[in-house]
């Protein structure tokens, strides 16, 4: 759901073997995307730090996974939607929102999802109003 150009590519900026850095990438279509920031750790090094990563995902079974991988080496500290205009109630004429969330629902007889922002709002990436759903990811 990212593209880029090779012009776009910041080599000397690698952090880890196969990495690539990038100045710029452009969002190829308007879905919810989804900013997770976790903290990791290394498992026989106690005296390092941990470190801090924001992971920008596109699917939405990534952002539960990641929550079903947590242990004492990784921990999910929060997860923002960037959501497109269509999906925010408040058109403000704005491309995107930028939400902290609370819960995600999946919709049990559609593929879509709803999302549970921290101010009590809800925000869906289906247009069909669920009767059903499930709640996938509780977030504290």
């Amino acid at each position: 759901m990212f593209h880029t150009l090779s012009s776009a590519e910041i080599p000397f900026f690698s952090l880890l073997e196969g990495e690539k850095t990038w100045s710029w990438v452009e969002i190829g279509i308007r879905i919810p995307l989804f900013l997770v920031s976790i903290i990791q750790k290394e498992r026989d090094e106690a005296e390092k730090l941990p470190v801090c990563r924001d992971l920008l995902m596109s699917d939405v079974n990534q952002v539960v996974d990641i929550f079903k991988q947590q242990s004492d080496l990784l921990t999910v500290t929060e997860v923002l939607i960037l959501s497109p205009n269509h999906m925010n109630r408040k058109n403000k004429g704005e491309s995107f929102q930028l939400n902290k969330v609370k819960q995600i629902w999946k919709h049990t007889h559609s593929q879509g999802h709803t999302f549970v922002l921290s101010n009590g709002e809800r925000l869906s990436d289906c247009s069909n109003k669920a009767r059903k759903m499930e709640l996938l990811l509780n977030i504290d």
